[in-house]
C-alpha cells in the first residue's frame, strides 16, 4: 500500500475478510478502507474494528433486522415470534438486532435458535414444529442461500399458522430460493405465496424500490452494461463511489486525508435511493439510509434482466434511516 501510494481501499465480500483487512492492512498502512458487501454490523459497531479510517456505505445486517422488527411490531398483529439464525456472525447479528427492536416494542420472543445451515429437511420440520408449539405467530429466518432453501421448503411443506419474515437477498440467492419454491409449491403464484403467509421481506435495495432520476439512470446503465438490473449490494457500492468523488471535490484534492475528512458525517448527494439518500454517522462511519418492506412476488414474464423466479414487489412500507440504524448508545464504537 505504501509503495504504490494507495489513497483508499474498497471491497471484500465477506465479514471475516473485511475484519482481516482492517486489522492486517488498515492499521499497518494507515489507509482509509470502505467496506463493501461485507454485512456484519460489528464491522462498524464493535470497538475491535471501528476506526476513523473505516467507512461503510452498504447496508448491514442490523439495518435489515431493525427495519424488519419495526415493521413486524408496528404493522402486524404478531405478539410472539421465533427467531432463527445461522450459527455464525451473520446469523447472530440478525437475531440480536431483531430481538432488540421487537422486545423494545413489546413483542415476545417465543423461541430463539442458532441453526447450522446444512440441516436435513426432517430437522427443519422438527424445529418449525417446536416454534409453533412454543406459541410463535411469526418466524424470522436469518440465513444465507445455503440455509434458506431448506428452511423455506420446510415452511411451505408444513401447514403452519405463523407468518414468515426475512430479507430479500441478491439475485443469485433469490434464484436458488425461487427454484426451491417452484419445486415445493403445486401452484407457484403470488396468491399461493400470500396464502402461505410467505413474507413480506425487507430489502436493503433492489432496482424497483425507488423512483427517482438517479435510480432510473443507474438501473438503465447497469442493465445495459451487465445484462441484469441492480440488486442488494449495488446501491451501497454506487453510494461509496459517489461519496469519494464528493469528498475530493469538497476538499479540493485527491488524497487519503481528503477522503477521510470529507466523508466523516457526510450526507451523500447522489445515490440510487434519491438525493441525500445516505448519511455517514459521525460516531461510527456507517452510512444510514431508508429501508423498504415488500411482498415476495413471482417474477412476471414482462420483467427484463432479472433471472430469478422471485423478486420484491412494490414497497408496502418504508422504514426511516433513523429507525434502522444502531444508536450510539447500543454499540461499543464511538468516534465522535
Amino acid at each position: 500500500m505504501t509503495q504504490d501510494d494507495v489513497d483508499m481501499l474498497y471491497g471484500v465480500g465477506n465479514s471475516g475478510g473485511a475484519i482481516s483487512v482492517i486489522n492486517g492492512v488498515v492499521d499497518q498502512a494507515e489507509v482509509p478502507f470502505i467496506a463493501g458487501p461485507a454485512a456484519s454490523a460489528e464491522i462498524t459497531a464493535g470497538e475491535g474494528t471501528c476506526r476513523d479510517l473505516v467507512f461503510r456505505a452498504n447496508e448491514n445486517t442490523a439495518m435489515d433486522a431493525r427495519s424488519g422488527g419495526v415493521y413486524i411490531a408496528d404493522q402486524t398483529d404478531v405478539d410472539q415470534i421465533a427467531l432463527f439464525g445461522a450459527d455464525d456472525a451473520f446469523g447472530q447479528s440478525v437475531v440480536n438486532n431483531y430481538r432488540t427492536v421487537l422486545e423494545n416494542r413489546g413483542v415476545t420472543i417465543a423461541d430463539e435458535r442458532a441453526v447450522p445451515e446444512d440441516l436435513d429437511q426432517p430437522e427443519w420440520v422438527g424445529l418449525l414444529d417446536e416454534a409453533e408449539s412454543a406459541g410463535a405467530e411469526g418466524i424470522v429466518g436469518g440465513f444465507t442461500a445455503a440455509g434458506l432453501s431448506g428452511f423455506f421448503s420446510a415452511f411451505l411443506d408444513g401447514d403452519y399458522d405463523f407468518q414468515l419474515f426475512g430479507g430479500f437477498a441478491s439475485r443469485l440467492t433469490l434464484g436458488v430460493v425461487g427454484n426451491a419454491l417452484q419445486s415445493t409449491l403445486d401452484d407457484f403464484s403470488n396468491e399461493a405465496l400470500q396464502a402461505a403467509d410467505f413474507g413480506p421481506f425487507t430489502t436493503r435495495y433492489h432496482w424497483n424500490q425507488y423512483d427517482n432520476p438517479i435510480n432510473d439512470q443507474f438501473v438503465e446503465s447497469h442493465a445495459g452494461t451487465y445484462g441484469v438490473v441492480p440488486d442488494l449490494f449495488t446501491s451501497g457500492a454506487f453510494t461509496a463511489a459517489s461519496a469519494v468523488v464528493q469528498a475530493m471535490n469538497e476538499q479540493g484534492e485527491v488524497s487519503a486525508d481528503a477522503i477521510v475528512e470529507g466523508m466523516s458525517g457526510m450526507t451523500v448527494t447522489d445515490t440510487p435511493k434519491g438525493e441525500n439518500g445516505y448519511t455517514f454517522q459521525e460516531y461510527n462511519n456507517q452510512a444510514r439510509s431508508e429501508m423498504t418492506v415488500a411482498p415476495v412476488t413471482v417474477t412476471p414474464d414482462s420483467q427484463e434482466n432479472w433471472p430469478a423466479a422471485i423478486m420484491p414487489g412494490d414497497p408496502i412500507e418504508r422504514v426511516s434511516a433513523d429507525e434502522v440504524t444502531i444508536p450510539a448508545s447500543e454499540m461499543s464504537c464511538d468516534l465522535s
